[in-house]
């Protein structure tokens, strides 16, 4: 998928509470499911990524998205993208946590609750080249009992009409989130609270990064 400097975003399926993203949609225009969407090598297509793990308790008919919504790039060897495994560079381009901080905490007060999608604008400097698009969901409610949920697909990307940027900070996956990280122990039951974005800054297609407080 060619993209330049458009907004991007992928749109979660459902299962068993559970779920994970499937489509992308571009200048407004959905795309077949899988299309530019890394699939998956297992038969369970969800499968929350977590520290630590007690499955009968996360199968939560009805629950809603509760928790940030984050996007990182990362730029394929030699630009073959379809050839590409993960293995090297990421940055950030983008990270959603509290919209309405007046609000539940633990549920309409996340700018992803209720929302079955995540978007970001890829930054007008990027340079050309082909990219995987990582998009990520993080459920915060268990949280506080060092659960957090980790829902993430990754879409085939092809940037033109991009600058002369240098992307960062520069992480790795895995090895950029830690069980002793902040968010990993954060908890949405005792009102509001600035959420402590796990990861690095932002990078806004100028330089270094920025990162929002909410």
């Amino acid at each position: 998928m060619k993209v330049s400097a458009f907004v991007l975003a992928v749109v979660a399926q459902v299962a068993s509470a559970h779920y994970f993203f499937d489509t992308n949609i571009i200048n407004g225009n959905s795309q077949p499911s899988f299309k530019y969407v890394q699939t998956f090598t297992r038969a369970t297509k969800y499968n929350p990524i977590k520290f630590s793990s007690n499955p009968a308790a996360d199968i939560r008919d009805g629950s809603f998205a509760d928790g940030p919504g984050l996007v990182y790039m990362s730029r394929a060897p030699g630009d073959n993208v379809k050839a590409y495994d993960g293995s090297g560079d990421w940055f950030k381009i983008f990270e959603e946590g509290v919209c309405t901080s007046s609000s539940d905490f633990t549920k309409k007060a996340w700018c992803t609750w209720g929302r079955n999608w995540i978007a970001a604008k890829v930054p007008k400097n990027t340079p050309n080249g082909e990219y995987l698009f990582r998009a990520e969901h993080i459920g915060v409610h268990r949280s506080h009992i060092n659960q957090p949920e980790h829902y993430v697909s990754c879409v085939q990307i092809k940037v033109v009409n991009g600058g002369n940027g240098s992307p960062g900070p520069l992480v790795k996956f895995p090895g950029t989130y830690n069980a002793t990280d902040a968010y990993a122990d954060f908890s949405i039951y005792g009102g509001h609270e600035t959420f402590p974005f796990p990861g690095p800054a932002v990078w806004n297609g100028v330089s270094g990064g920025s990162r929002i407080r909410c």
